[in-house]
């Protein structure tokens, strides 16, 4: 979990009932990558990452679970509905 943790940049603040998630990059074998029942204190999310054509990280928070915000920063591009 620790490699899956720093790869996608996940900052998860369980006292604040946030995850932040900045920056993230996937390996250059993987396109995309869905991450189910993350846990966040007494939430959790569903998340998908999604590499782009230029190489930027695209991050979909397809469900949230209890008390949870999910925040993007510094580069991790929310997905477009």
């Amino acid at each position: 979990m620790y490699r899956i943790t720093t790869a996608l940049s996940l900052v998860p603040e369980a006292f604040a009932h946030r995850l932040r998630i900045v920056r993230p990059v996937l390996p250059d074998f993987l396109q995309q990558l869905e991450v189910h029942r993350l846990r966040v204190g007494e939430g959790c999310a569903d998340l998908h990452f999604a590499r782009r054509a230029d190489g930027s990280v695209t991050v979909s928070v397809r469900r949230v679970e209890g008390q949870l915000e999910v925040v993007t920063e510094g580069g991790a591009t929310p997905a477009q509905p």
